[in-house]
């Protein structure tokens, strides 16, 4: 058994574990390392009585490194009863020279292991005497193991050009470990030859400029003996993001595809190697496995390339939920998210099929023809994919839509499956031919540079375009005329509103609109809910009433007959109206947070809702009782939230990736 203590309170909690073990000498063998402040730790006579030390940890409590400088006494005491001591470990310490560091280096004189992570050093200077301590340490200097890292501390210089110098850990080191973050500019010369290292780790955040400076270490790097290297990457961001950062990535020299081949080449000269890319937790690890190999094909076909990740639960995406829809036969469920994938789900909530379309931009927009025969995606690549799915769930692509000069943020199809629809970021509404895949028009009157959010009525005769800033427009799709437009000033957003506009990662929140085949409610302003009359004479263009509340609405829908309107309330509450007289019917209490998203379901008998208290529940329309509370998984909040257009599944999609397929019949049993 292995003994550590922790000195962390004072020289008193020193002297009393020296009167413990005095009074419990049985226990001295067991204590075999120590945890202490350096400027707080009595080294005598503790080092006198415990046999076994053999590891001494140095650590400050406070989180900006400490100036130290160790009393000669302290030196004397290390240099005559530590002469066990064989591991040195010195964490968020600053030294005001090099001096003070050699000096307590030197009162280590059995020193084999060093490691020394956020060390700093005031400065850089020493001079001669410096020179002299240089020249003792490397007669002492018997280090088998080295850790450092390459972070530069806020002041002052590190501890690894002292380390590293000629004579010193070069001459003795045999396994050295490196933590940074290295940029392709880390190092000016060459490295000194290292003539005993047999093993290079190297420990890094990934992402482009680390992999270069990887490179440029690997090729400057001397040592005949070496033949073990081990590069850990840590991550920044999720892998998903990284392969993202890779794919777009270029140094002034060469592609980031280019530098992943020269990584790789460097790697296969040593006989011993292997990359672990260590990631936070992953739903779907073999999948980023497999993304990870293709970029290192040999190291992935040897066995040496290794994705470390804790499994998550449940399956689902490894970023926000940003689209959910369903087939129109109910049979599929897509959602696409922030980590740049698509998911096919079954009735069941088992992942049918995965796929990374978009090249590892985040998929923004999802859309089924009527069909269901194809599945349309959009993306931040600008692009339109659409996927010809199977009976059996297998996704082909048989088309790519181009002409967006921006981020694809919503796509939408037509009811009667002739046109695709889709909109922005380069603030502009484009129909596609959905027989030819031909790009039809661009719609005009879009009065604003923002994104819109689209939609077809029911009955597809126009499309609707909403964005952030309350912007609505509704086109006429046969004449290709604007048949309403409303201008509403900018959204703003109070804390104690409870007002939620998407997620952070979102690229504009979405204008909260809903579109009847004769009326348009939109939510606009203070907490007002505007509903206009589309196609008739007297009516167009005309706003027929306006619904005032006393906090924000978050999300607004009409019922599959148009007969109703309900709405996402910040206070917490859903409030359904009669849509056309504009008289309140109903408002439904029980959420604890404001509501973020609602809708009907097709019967028009329930209606669902997702609040910030991270609860889904259904609401009987007719009497307001709410008939099922659902706690989503492991505390999240969902995102989006659908029914099937049986009416059989109710469908969530949460900020974490989270997609829950939940069916009717087990939420109100008697009337499904």
């Amino acid at each position: 058994m292995v003994g550590r203590a922790t000195l962390r309170q004072g020289r008193n909690r020193t002297f009393a574990l020296v009167d413990l073990l005095e009074a419990k000498p049985h226990l001295k063998p067991l204590v075999r390392s120590i945890i202490a402040d350096p400027t707080e730790f009595a080294p005598f006579p503790l080092l006198h009585i415990l046999p076994n030390l053999f590891e001494i940890e140095f650590r400050v409590r406070l989180l900006s490194p400490v100036n130290i400088t160790l009393h000669p006494s302290s030196l004397v005491c290390f240099q005559r009863f530590g002469t066990r001591i064989e591991s040195l470990h010195l964490s968020g310490l600053s030294f005001p020279n090099y001096l003070s560091f050699a000096r307590v280096l030197l009162a280590f004189t059995n020193l084999r292991h060093l490691t020394c992570t956020s060390v700093a050093i005031e400065t850089a200077g020493g001079g001669a005497p410096l020179t002299v301590l240089k020249r003792r340490l490397s007669e002492q200097m018997q280090l088998k193991t080295l850790t450092v890292d390459y972070l530069a501390p806020m002041r002052g210089a590190t501890v690894r050009p002292f380390l590293f110098s000629p004579g010193l850990a070069p001459s003795t080191v045999e396994k050295l470990r490196i933590a940074a973050r290295i940029g392709p500019d880390a190092f000016e010369s060459n490295l000194p030859g290292w003539s005993r290292l047999r093993s290079l780790v190297l420990r890094f955040h990934h992402g482009g400029r680390t992999l270069t400076g990887v490179v440029k270490l690997l090729e400057e790097f001397q040592s005949p003996e070496l033949r073990e290297v081990v590069l850990e990457l840590e991550p920044a961001t999720s892998i998903p993001a990284v392969l993202r950062n890779l794919k777009s990535f270029n140094t002034d020299a060469q592609p980031a595809q280019d530098v992943l081949k020269e990584l790789e080449h460097r790697l296969l000269r040593f006989s011993h190697l292997s990359m672990t890319w260590v990631s936070p937790p992953l739903r779907r690890r073999a999948l980023w496995a497999c993304e990870l190999s293709k970029h290192f094909p040999v190291l992935s076909q040897r066995g040496v390339l290794i994705l470390k990740s804790e499994p998550a639960f449940p399956p689902g995406h490894d970023g926000a939920v940003h689209a959910l829809v369903v087939s129109p036969d109910s049979t599929w469920i897509a959602s696409g998210s922030e980590d740049c994938t698509i998911i096919l789900w079954d009735t069941n909530g088992k992942i049918t099929r995965q796929w990374v379309p978009h090249g590892y931009e985040p998929v923004r927009s999802l859309a089924f023809s009527p069909d269901g025969r194809y599945l349309v995606s959009g993306a931040d690549d600008g692009k339109l994919i659409v996927w010809e799915l199977s009976a059996s769930g297998d996704a082909r692509q048989v088309a790519v839509l181009e002409g967006h000069s921006g981020g694809v943020t919503s796509c939408a199809c037509s009811p009667d499956g002739t046109l695709i629809a889709s909109g922005s970021l380069d603030a502009t509404v484009r129909l596609w031919d959905a027989a030819t895949f031909l790009e039809r028009r661009v719609l005009d009157g879009w009065p604003t540079p923002e994104v819109p959010s689209l939609a077809f009525s029911p009955d597809g005769r126009c499309l609707a375009g909403g964005s952030s800033s309350g912007v609505c427009c509704v086109w006429d799709i046969a004449c290709d005329s604007v048949l309403h437009k409303s201008v509403h000033g900018e959204r703003h957003v109070n804390d104690d509103d409870n007002y939620y506009s998407g997620p952070e990662s979102d690229p504009a929140a979405r204008h909260p609109f809903t579109l009847g085949n004769t009326q348009l409610a939109t939510a606009s302003g203070p907490g007002v809910i505007e509903v206009w009359g589309v196609y008739s004479e007297k009516e167009k263009g005309g706003r027929l009433f306006a619904l005032e509340h006393l906090r924000r609405v978050n999300d607004v829908s009409f019922s599959p007959d148009g007969r109703l309107l309900v709405a996402a309330v910040g206070n917490g509450t859903v409030t359904v109206w009669d849509a056309h007289s504009g008289t309140e019917l109903s408002v439904f209490e029980g959420h604890k947070d404001g509501v973020m998203k609602v809708c009907f379901s097709p019967c028009g008998k329930y209606i669902a809702s997702a609040s910030w208290d991270e609860t889904v529940r259904v609401w009987r329309t007719g009497d307001g009782s709410c008939v099922a509370t659902c706690p989503e998984f492991n505390h999240v909040v969902t995102r989006c939230i659908t029914f099937s257009p049986d009416g059989q599944l109710l469908v969530s999609g949460a900020r974490n990736g989270t997609v829950i397929i939940r069916k009717m019949k087990d939420l109100v049993p008697v009337d499904i």
